[in-house]
């Protein structure tokens, strides 16, 4: 037991070690089309723009499959357009065509990282709790 939660600690160090990476790398003053660590050129992605906990926050699911593209954290949301940092949050999830450009490959199995140059056509959706889980969460008195 004890070395399957080692190695399970390891990846997921090795997952959240390479967030890091690449998003203290980025410098976002340099512009999202035009920075010098882009790895591959731009693409258009339609897909929901959504917040999460964890890092990054800010995660695009392309339509249509079943991976996650993550926004790099530049700590000031200059990493998505201005049409958009106000949208974003938890409980929306903001549905669009995304124009992104890489900061690593993609592969499988990993998240790819991107910055967001342009967005259009952005519908805006707010979240509602689960009707089934309302009024099931209660809190029990303690028993002595």
């Amino acid at each position: 037991m004890r070395t399957v939660l080692l190695v399970v600690a390891a990846i997921a160090n090795f997952a959240f070690g390479e967030v890091l990476a690449v998003s203290e790398k980025v410098d976002m003053a340099l512009g999202c089309k035009t920075n010098p660590l882009l790895v591959d050129s731009c693409f258009s992605v339609q897909g929901k723009l959504s917040t999460y906990n964890g890092n990054p926050s800010l995660r695009i699911w392309p339509k249509g499959t079943h991976r996650l593209l993550g926004v790099i954290d530049d700590g000031e949301s200059k990493s998505i357009p201005p049409n958009t940092r106000s949208l974003v949050g938890f409980g929306r999830d903001v549905w669009g065509n995304f124009v992104v450009c890489p900061f690593s490959k993609a592969r499988e199995g990993h998240m790819q990282f991107v910055c967001v140059e342009a967005a259009s056509n952005v519908r805006v959706y707010e979240n509602r709790p689960y009707p089934s889980l309302q009024g099931t969460l209660r809190l029990s008195a303690a028993r002595p």
